[in-house]
């Protein structure tokens, strides 16, 4: 079978184990690209409404945020909702005191703020998808951009209801 060198006396085995990578690269590239090409399919599209939290922004930035303004996931730049609620609060961070103590303090210039946003969506077994594309889960870490602000936020709560 092998003789000198050689695979049935014709192919160099050395050639023969490059042909079989080139092979197995391709396959495992055309999976990972089909993967990504997938969105999320559900019958009937409803409303989601979820919050994000912003927290340690300046002044300027939470007013920057305006009820009715259109988010953007920033990584993919697409569309994941409108602004329905902005509450915010001020933050609130320990410091160190003279005792070797720590004590929760209120921030003046920083602030926590909460964006609620509504966006048609679907829910299938694996979560909650906004824009059948943009997972949506609670906990989880979000770029959100308006025309004025980006931000990192996190999720803090979902809501879906059918029809929209």
């Amino acid at each position: 079978m092998i003789k000198d060198g050689k695979l049935f006396g014709k192919i160099n085995l050395f050639d023969f184990g490059i042909i079989l990578l080139i092979i197995a690269l391709v396959i495992v590239g055309a999976l990972k690209f089909k993967t990504l090409d997938e969105t999320v399919d559900a019958s009937t599209p409803g409303k989601i409404k979820y919050t994000v939290e912003i927290n340690g922004v300046r002044d300027y930035t939470w007013h920057a945020y305006v009820s009715g303004d259109a988010v953007y996931d920033s990584s993919t730049n697409v569309y994941i909702g409108n602004i329905v609620n902005v509450d915010a609060t001020s933050s609130k961070a320990f410091s160190s005191l003279e005792d070797g103590k720590t004590k929760e303090l209120e921030n003046p210039y920083r602030y926590d703020v909460v964006l609620t946003i509504e966006t048609p969506g679907t829910v299938t077994d694996s979560g909650y998808y906004a824009n059948k594309s943009i997972e949506l889960k609670v906990g989880s870490e979000k770029n959100i951009e308006t025309r004025y602000v980006k931000n990192l936020g996190k999720i803090g709560s979902i809501e879906y209801s059918e029809g929209a």
